[in-house]
């Protein structure tokens, strides 16, 4: 039997306007939205690896910022047939888009990608988000806010 581990992934909150970059996923239960980013590769260090993640997700580069928030997240994907649940550690990161630099869809998103949306702070409430810390976050003016938040899945 395998052992499982859990797998070290790193997420940007870039913020623009008033409104915050998000990847919108098909799930077991219908879409949901988080930050972009991904899994960090042996050897990588955070900063390189979300750097990594944006080229390949929102297809620019980033500038990265503080660290803002770490969640476990335990999880099936949309395309698992395991009974087995993933588990995830994320690293939220505060981060700004290059300048000269548009976001879109980049040249490697994941199977179970659907597109990125740029949305308005007052309506990440709506939206399936994960995790689901990340609005506390944001709406405590990201001051004063503790870094670890424990299980968001």
């Amino acid at each position: 039997m395998m052992k499982q581990q859990p797998r070290s992934a790193v997420r940007a909150i870039i913020i623009q306007d008033h409104r915050l970059l998000l990847c919108r996923y098909k799930g077991v239960t219908g879409d949901y939205f988080v930050c972009p980013g991904g899994g960090q590769r042996f050897g990588e260090d955070m900063s390189a690896a979300l750097t990594r993640e944006c080229k390949e997700e929102i297809g620019c580069g980033v500038r990265v910022g503080d660290m803002a928030l770490v969640t476990d997240a335990i999880f099936h994907t949309a395309n698992d047939t395991s009974a087995a649940k993933r588990h995830q550690v994320e690293h939220h990161f505060v981060c700004e888009i290059l300048s000269g630099q548009t976001a879109q869809a980049g040249p490697k998103p994941d199977t179970d990608f659907l597109g990125l949306e740029w949305v308005p702070i007052d309506r990440l409430g709506e939206l399936l988000l994960y995790p689901p810390q990340l609005l506390g976050y944001i709406a405590s003016g990201t001051h004063g806010f503790p870094v670890y938040q424990g299980r968001s899945g």
